[in-house]
C-alpha cells in the first residue's frame, strides 16, 4: 500500500486556525513501482508522484505490516499491529486516526473500503457494507475522482479520509484513464491467480498491466 498524506492550508493560517487534511491510502501499491535504482522517484514515468514528493516528506522506506487489507489497514488508521481477536471494525480499534481528529474538532470525511474503523459516531455508514451485491473493485474510479473533487475550502477544518482498491488487481486501467474491459471475475482465467503464478509469461504480462494501472493512478493524483 502507498499512503498520502496532505496538509494544504491554501493561504497561510493564523496560529489558532487548522488545515484541511486529506490522507489517501492506495492498495497493492509497492513503492518500488515508481522508484528507479537509485532510489529516486521516475519523474518520467510517474510525473504526479514526483511532482507530490517535490512539494513534501517522502518516506520511501515506508511500508504496511501485513500482507492482506484487513490487517493492514487499520493498523495504518491505529498504529497497532494485528492481533487475535481483532477484526477491521470500530470496536477493536476504539482509537484511531478518526477519533484523534475528531478530538482536534475536524469534521471527519471517510470512506473506507475493507474497514469500519472510523465509529458511527463520526463518520456516515455507506450503504455497501454487509451488501453481499456490493462489489469494491466496481467504480474505483468514480469514487476516487469523488474524492478528490471534493476538496476545497471548508467553513470547518476537515480530515478526508479514502482508502482506494487501485491500483489493487483487476488491472483494467490504462495511463490515459482509458479501461481495457469492465471487472468481470474470471474474464482472464490465471492471470491473477496461484494458478498461473509459475508461469514467467503471465507474471511479466501480470507485472506490465500493473504498471499500467499505476500509470492511471499517477494521473488521477497529480
Amino acid at each position: 500500500m502507498l499512503g498520502l498524506a496532505l496538509i494544504a492550508p491554501g493561504s497561510a493560517p493564523a496560529a489558532s486556525e487548522r488545515p484541511p487534511v486529506v490522507m489517501i491510502v492506495l492498495d497493492e501499491f509497492p513503492v518500488a513501482d515508481i522508484m528507479r535504482p537509485d532510489g529516486a522517484i521516475d519523474a518520467r514515468r510517474f510525473p504526479g508522484f514526483a511532482s507530490l514528493a517535490r512539494g513534501s516528506t517522502w518516506f520511501p522506506n515506508a511500508h504496511t505490516v501485513y500482507d492482506s487489507t484487513h490487517e493492514a489497514m487499520p493498523a495504518i488508521l491505529d498504529g497497532r499491529l494485528p492481533g487475535p481477536g481483532r477484526d477491521a471494525g470500530f470496536r477493536s480499534h476504539p482509537r484511531s486516526i478518526f477519533t484523534l481528529m475528531a478530538g482536534l474538532r475536524y469534521r471527519i470525511r471517510a470512506r473506507e473500503e475493507a474497514t469500519t474503523v472510523c465509529p458511527p459516531r463520526l463518520c456516515r455508514r455507506v450503504d455497501h457494507y454487509g451488501n453481499p451485491k456490493y462489489n469494491v473493485l466496481n467504480r474505483r474510479r468514480e469514487r476516487l475522482e469523488d474524492t478528490i473533487a471534493s476538496l476545497g475550502p471548508t467553513k470547518r477544518p476537515t480530515f478526508t479520509f479514502h482508502h482506494s482498491p487501485l491500483p489493487h488487481v483487476p488491472w483494467t486501467y490504462l495511463p490515459s484513464g482509458r479501461a481495457r474491459t469492465g471487472y468481470r471475475p474470471g474474464t482472464l482465467p490465471d492471470f491473477s491467480s496461484p494458478a498461473g503464478f509459475g508461469d514467467p509469461f503471465l507474471t511479466q504480462h501480470n507485472e506490465q498491466r500493473h504498471l499500467l494501472q499505476a500509470g492511471f493512478v499517477d494521473r488521477e493524483v497529480g
